[in-house]
């Protein structure tokens, strides 16, 4: 409410803008980290699904 009536605060507006980069950065490098094994444990289940059409 405050930036509404008073405008945007420079400070808060870096910091929140620090904290979302670094989730996106960390969120990035668990997804790439973890990829890998995701995919072998979900190779079974694919290989299925596209034995019956399920995916082309």
């Amino acid at each position: 409410m405050r930036e509404a009536t008073g405008g945007i605060v420079g400070k808060l507006v870096r910091a929140d803008l620090l904290r979302l980069s670094a989730y996106a950065a960390a969120s990035l490098v668990v997804g790439l980290s973890l990829k890998r094994i995701i995919n072998r444990a979900s190779a079974a289940m694919v290989a299925r699904a596209r034995e019956s059409r399920l995916i082309h």
